[in-house]
């Protein structure tokens, strides 16, 4: 039988960093293995090992992504137990781009189809010394507007727009139509418990070539999903 798995809490400390807290049995060492984000093709490595519970810092990350690490917990002997998963997002903590970016997440046919990963408002040129992988997607949310009310509540307004570039228009479609799938209608989900999703509407939608190829011989399409999404705030 495996070790008993240790517990995992992840929270920002700056644009580039984060903290692990970790929880395990008695005598157990705790190992932390890290990646960037899911773009990122080398997949975990090993991070830090502490003895016992506390907290392991995770410094130079890319600044402003979505990390993902997972601990396990280890015995003198060389046991190990089971791994235990966890992501966090180094952007502003409760924007509608954070919990864009937590629903896209949190959602596996999505961070399984876009193996080049999520991007806000720009892409950039490569992923450290890797180039980008199709299919990839950025989103702009630009400007938002507020609305006031005689209430503690108001209400926030933006409009957003979705990016995907995959080979070939066969793909682009799947893509689009996943992105609908998951987000057309649906709710995002916000630190306090008392903001919450009033809509997330489809504006329009479409597909355009690129006219250049990707590697594999397939033209390069773009695929566009506007948005008008509007949530509850509290002041």
């Amino acid at each position: 039988m495996p070790l008993a798995a240790p517990t995992m809490l992840l929270e920002k400390k700056s644009k580039t960093s984060f903290v692990a807290n970790l929880t395990a049995g008695p005598n157990l060492f705790i190992d932390l293995y890290v990646k960037n984000p899911i773009s990122d093709q080398d997949g975990y490595s090993f991070y830090a090992s502490r003895t016992g519970n506390g907290p392991i810092t995770v410094s130079s990350r890319v600044p402003y992504s979505y990390q993902f690490a997972y601990a396990i917990a280890r015995d003198a002997s060389g046991n190990l137990s089971l791994p235990v998963f966890g992501s966090v997002d180094l952007n502003t903590s409760d924007s509608i781009n954070s919990a864009i970016r937590r629903h896209w997440y949190g959602n596996l046919e999505l961070s399984s189809k876009f193996t080049g990963g999520l991007f806000i408002n720009e892409v950039p040129e490569n992923m450290g010394n890797k180039s980008l992988v199709l299919p990839y997607c950025m989103f702009r949310n630009e400007s938002s507007e507020f609305t006031f009310t005689m209430s503690p509540t108001y209400f926030e307004s933006s409009s957003v727009e979705f990016n995907i570039f995959a080979p070939g228009a066969a793909l682009t479609d799947e893509c689009l139509d996943l992105i609908q799938k998951s987000f057309d209608f649906k709710e995002l989900s916000f630190a306090d418990i008392n903001e919450f999703t009033l809509s997330i509407m489809p504006v329009d939608r479409f597909i355009s070539s690129e006219n250049f190829r990707y590697k594999d011989g397939n033209l390069i399409f773009r695929g566009s999903l506007n948005y008008d999404i509007v949530v509850t705030r509290v002041r």
